[in-house]
């Protein structure tokens, strides 16, 4: 097959424009923690056995505030650490499984869920926030305080902290 000197730049310029205007995610940093996320199944088997809540992350393609989190909160060490030691992530693609978006009311994405072990609802978050806040949520949820207190309780009694 012969090939098209002037077509193989014209891609090459595009994908560099592309990535430029942000249109495509950024190639993984060497050394770059990464949530383990787990198949929707797999991930309330997993959390019933190990008694962890579980995150479930309902994205779409296109979604600019789903590619906020893909980027900035989901590359972030201290947050991808602390979902992978204390919850059980579970990244659903709403388009996919739209019976899992029904199944847990999901009014668009980016929806965060958090359950229980044993599936429960105990929390969620729509739209995209502030790293500061989803490290409140993360620890609040991880950390076990959403059996005895209320979120608002919970911030109360940790402000100036994370």
């Amino acid at each position: 097959m012969k090939s098209h000197p002037d077509l193989t730049k014209v891609c090459f310029l595009t994908a560099l424009v592309a990535l430029g205007a942000g249109l495509l995610p950024p190639a993984p940093r060497a050394g770059t923690p990464e949530i383990a996320w787990q198949d929707y199944q797999a991930g309330l088997d997993l959390a019933r056995t190990r008694d962890l809540p579980v995150f479930l992350y309902f994205w779409a393609e296109g979604c600019r505030p789903c590619e906020l989190y893909e980027q900035k909160a989901f590359t972030d060490s201290e947050i991808v650490e602390y979902i992978n030691a204390r919850l059980v992530p579970i990244r659903i693609n709403l388009h996919e499984a739209k019976d899992l978006g029904r199944l847990y009311r999901v009014p668009g994405t980016p929806t965060l869920d958090f359950l229980t072990p044993a599936a429960k609802p105990i929390d969620s978050l729509i739209g995209y926030v502030p790293r500061e806040h989803l490290l409140k949520v993360l620890h609040y949820i991880g950390d076990g305080h959403y059996k005895t207190i209320s979120f608002q309780e919970y911030q109360k009694q940790n402000e100036g902290e994370k």
